[in-house]
């Protein structure tokens, strides 16, 4: 079962890559749905779970990554109570 795993994904990722939606999103589902049934013996179920479930892990960790970020670089560029950003000063470089 792990080999046709290891088919499997890259190619329903092939297919979401060749569509013209972005990210594959839809695409990639199908393929892995159609293709776990068809080479692997799934039942459809449990394709479709898997299939949802690897797009929520996948996308999932990077909008997780992406909102820790976001709040890191809002914390960073807060302004002081001088109006001035930490980094930056008042009298001009020579």
């Amino acid at each position: 079962m792990f080999l046709v795993a290891l088919a499997v994904f890259p190619l329903a990722s092939l297919a979401g890559s060749l569509s013209l939606v972005p990210g594959g999103l839809g695409m990639t589902e199908v393929g892995l749905v159609g293709l776990g049934v068809l080479l692997g013996g799934l039942p459809t179920e449990v394709a479709v779970l898997a299939a949802l479930l690897s797009r929520a892990a996948i996308l999932g960790t990077v909008v997780a990554a992406g909102l820790i970020s976001m709040g890191l670089l809002r914390l960073e560029s807060r302004p002081t109570a001088g109006g001035l950003a930490p980094s930056e000063s008042a009298e001009p470089r020579s």
